[in-house]
């Protein structure tokens, strides 16, 4: 990878300057930016230089709709893709991964985070309960949100909804989010037609079904009609729409058992994909398919004639749903759009120039090579406005000014499929934990181990303690196991929380990176005579910061089964702020958790972090952490509770669960991995 000083392109035919035959001249790149010089004009004499005769250059392509995950970045940037709209995390998340400082340590793509996702509920093992509640309700908890966020110097691009959003929440949300400056991107929710989102002001649709009249299908020839309607509907009432052909089009498609793609997705996502396949196979007759098949005609139609009308498209992926691969699945998306008539220049545009004019309308120079543009780029063997299949395998693709090659990228592709696989091979052994160390002068009240599931593989494994010292105050502790992931290595953390009349007093925390040795150590100490803590974070030792929060926190949301028991013995019904430590720098943030208690006696907290469902049994050890980020679920199995010869810490009987946990039993398949190849272009 080439980082250092300036690098010329040299010799290559240019589009991305203006509409039409490429323009030959030399790509010069220095401090993350780019500037064109004609074929005969002098290079600095410091400057690398990169032979590229014969070959195209065109600005890196960008992804409008996918859920991006840290350990598929390079599978992006392999594929071209040099910016992704993330329209699939927690907010907490999101906003971690879209940070300048995040992206900065890996040759990823830039991450536009498209805001939370608003949705009616979601499922956890025997409840549902709201993540946005309807009507006005769902408007205060923006305002809320938003003022959260204000607090903290933090800001909002937009927000994303799904399907299950609540009509009523939808039709009070678009309004009131238009009147904070952010739009709300998402398919229209039941019972909503195009002319009602074009009248509030959604801001995008994703998905081709808003175009169809009411109770409509794609294999009615009399919806034409309706649908030519709503094409100039659209066009001209301005929201932007995001099609994803490739959402149907991957249904027709054949995936051997041995494909190596799944050898790139983490061990939570693989048994994903495969019931997936094994399920179109089951599913897809050769009827169904000739029905498929009619549709996606169909929908290339409408498309063309979106583009026809002037209507803002927007090329997206929609990955990583299963067989959507990150970054090729874009590609896989324009191929289609070419298939349905739309002339391979103006799929290139809409991919790049196109695209950022929807989602950064006040940067004008991205998606070109305009000088001062990005330096994001491709380099290719092929000219993609004859054919937008040349945009497959990239000889070099250029990302925030590094240059990668193919062997660059093959390299980086080989680290993460070994990565993926030492992962496999980790998360299947049980691990013998020490218990963490609390005072000496304290005494053990309870103790335990528990793991979390992903999918139905284990994601991390614990031991915890609660403890009591002389004067009363209560001590919790941690020892966890995070295992190794290809996105994340493993990861040992110590973590005493120290609480005194219900309020956190202090706590310690050490997270060491399992591969590189590194610890991250924090520690929290309220200031006395006030409610306001401050945060100490080292690095191997080495002061970083010392950093006072807004707001006291109720505890440090790090362990699920500390996080259960503190939530359960000392935090009240209502609003509590909850301290995270976010990103590779740990970084504290405080997060408002809006905390209800049912009759059941679990806990439900509604928060920027997403859904949490816990609660304890009458010993007051945890039995129950089910918890929500984007559309990811995870559940916490305890494995063995010990007394110490007492009653625990007993709560309040109304805290109490009565639900009975089922054990997630591991992922099981018929199917075995695939075995790497030697092939590592995607």
């Amino acid at each position: 990878m080439v980082t250092l000083g300036e690098i010329a392109l040299i010799g290559a035919s240019l589009h991305g300057m203006a509409p039409g035959v490429p323009v030959a001249g030399t790509v010069l790149v220095s401090e993350g930016s780019l500037r064109v010089l004609a074929p005969d004009q002098a290079l600095p004499a410091d400057c690398v230089q990169v032979d590229c005769t014969g070959l195209f250059i065109v600005p890196g392509l960008i992804d409008g709709a996918a859920g991006h995950q840290m350990e598929h970045d390079i599978l992006y940037v392999a594929a071209g893709v040099t910016t992704v709209r993330h329209t699939g995390a927690e907010l907490a998340r999101g906003l971690a991964e879209a940070r300048a400082s995040t992206r900065d340590q890996v040759p990823g793509p830039r991450v536009l985070y498209g805001g939370p996702r608003m949705a009616a509920e979601t499922s956890v093992p025997g409840m549902q309960w709201p993540m946005a509640s309807k009507g006005e309700d769902a408007v205060r908890q923006l305002a809320s949100l938003l003022s959260g966020l204000a607090a903290e110097g933090v800001s909002l691009e937009g927000l994303v909804n799904d399907e299950t959003l609540a009509l009523s929440s939808w039709r009070a949300l678009v309004p009131a989010a238009k009147e904070q400056g952010l739009e709300l991107w998402g398919p229209l929710p039941k019972g909503a037609t195009l002319e009602e989102a074009l009248e509030l002001g959604q801001g995008g649709i994703m998905g081709m079904e808003a175009l169809l009249p009411p109770q409509g299908t794609w294999e009615e020839s009399g919806n034409q009609a309706g649908v030519e309607a709503s094409i100039q509907r659209l066009a001209k009432g301005g929201t932007a729409i995001v099609p994803m052909l490739g959402v149907l089009g991957r249904v027709l498609l054949e995936y051997p058992a041995d494909t190596p793609e799944l050898s790139f997705l983490s061990v939570h996502m693989v048994p994903l994909w495969t019931a997936e396949r094994t399920r179109w196979q089951r599913e897809v007759t050769p009827e169904f398919r000739a029905r498929l098949e009619g549709v996606q005609r169909a929908q290339g139609v409408a498309l063309a004639g979106l583009v026809a009308s002037g209507a803002r498209v927007l090329p997206g992926s929609g990955s990583p749903n299963p067989w959507l691969f990150p970054g090729r699945s874009l590609v896989e998306e324009l191929i289609l759009w070419q298939a349905a008539g739309i002339p391979a220049e103006r799929v290139l545009q809409a991919a790049t120039r196109g695209a950022a004019e929807i989602l950064l309308p006040d940067e004008p120079k991205v998606g070109t090579l305009l000088d001062g543009a990005p330096a994001d780029l491709l380099v290719l063997a092929q000219d993609p406005t004859l054919d937008i299949e040349a945009l497959r395998n990239p000889a070099y693709v250029m990302v925030r000014g590094k240059l990668l090659t193919r062997t660059d990228i093959g390299a980086r592709l080989a680290a993460l499929r070994k990565s993926q696989a030492d992962a496999r091979a980790a998360i299947s052994r049980h691990l013998d934990i020490e218990p963490p160390k609390l005072s000496e002068d304290a005494r053990i009240l309870l103790s335990g181990e528990a793991e979390v599931y992903v999918a139905g593989l284990r994601l991390t494994q614990e031991h915890w303690v609660v403890g009591r010292l002389p004067d009363g105050m209560r001590l919790y502790g941690s020892h966890l196991i995070h295992l190794q992931s290809a996105g994340q290595g493993g990861r040992e953390t110590m973590l005493v929380q120290r609480i005194a009349k219900g309020v956190l007093e202090s706590f310690d925390l050490s997270v060491k990176d399992i591969s590189s040795g590194k610890v991250m150590s924090l520690m929290g100490r309220r200031i006395d005579g006030s409610n306001q803590m401050q945060v100490e974070r080292r690095l191997d030792g080495v002061f970083i910061s010392n950093t006072p929060l807004r707001d006291q926190p109720a505890l440090l949301d790090v362990s699920p089964a500390l996080t259960t028991m503190i939530l359960v013995q000392h935090c009240p019904a209502g609003e509590n702020p909850v301290l995270t430590m976010e990103g590779a720098t740990a970084e504290p943030r405080i997060w408002p958790w809006d905390l209800t208690v049912g009759d059941d006696g679990l806990l439900r907290v509604r928060s920027g972090a997403g859904g949490v469902l816990c609660g304890v049994d009458e010993h007051g050890a945890p039995l129950v952490h089910s918890r929500v980020r984007g559309d990811r679920r995870s559940d916490f199995i305890s494995l063995e509770v010990d007394m110490h010869g007492g009653r625990g810490t007993p709560p309040v009987k109304s805290r109490v669960s009565t639900m009975t946990p089922e054990p997630t039993p591991p992922s099981t398949t018929s199917e075995e991995q695939p075995v790497p190849t030697e092939d590592d272009k995607l």
